[in-house]
């Protein structure tokens, strides 16, 4: 009788540290997932500025295509990709567009908490001067600006759903 209870005692104690084990893995991961979008973002707007931020009409009026951005060595190497597609390691697409002198980056796929870490750690840097987030990206052009930098309790808000679309506004 002894033995099987030290025998469950023992599985009990073994399937515990499995799981905090796999926790710990699945915290560091997604950990690892922000910081690399945050990254990615980032790297995304600086490299905008430097390409088109000194040119008469500076960022256009259209979408700087995904194709462009690659051709350029614009994207950055820890995307995914394909020729003609730039994605975050969430499976969500990198879309920018210009408006003269201003342009927008966006990115969607983001779940709610990654959401919430992404949006509380933009600051205004002068070259990002707002930020939006959205269910998707085609809710992003109606969605209110957030006050940068965001407080916790704004970014839990706005990053609601499931999902999440954000929109970077840099120039």
């Amino acid at each position: 009788m002894n033995n099987l209870i030290g025998y469950g005692l023992a599985a009990f104690l073994g399937l515990s540290t499995i799981a905090l084990v796999f926790n710990a893995y699945s915290t560091s991961q997604s950990d690892s997932y922000v910081q690399q979008t945050y990254v990615e973002l980032n790297t995304l707007v600086a490299e905008v500025v430097k390409t088109y931020g000194h040119t008469p009409a500076r960022y256009t009026a259209a979408a700087i295509t995904d194709e462009t951005l690659i051709d350029l060595g614009i994207a950055p190497e820890s995307t995914r990709r394909s020729a003609t597609l730039i994605q975050n390691v969430y499976g969500g697409d990198y879309a920018v567009t210009g408006a003269t002198n201003t342009f927008t980056l966006d990115t969607d796929g983001i779940t709610a908490d990654a959401c919430v870490d992404l949006v509380t750690r933009m600051v205004p840097n002068g070259s990002i001067n707002a930020i939006r987030v959205a269910e998707t990206t085609a809710d992003l052009g109606a969605a209110a600006d957030l006050t940068l930098p965001v407080n916790t309790t704004a970014a839990a808000t706005a990053c609601a759903t499931a999902t999440n679309a954000i929109r970077l506004a840099a120039g």
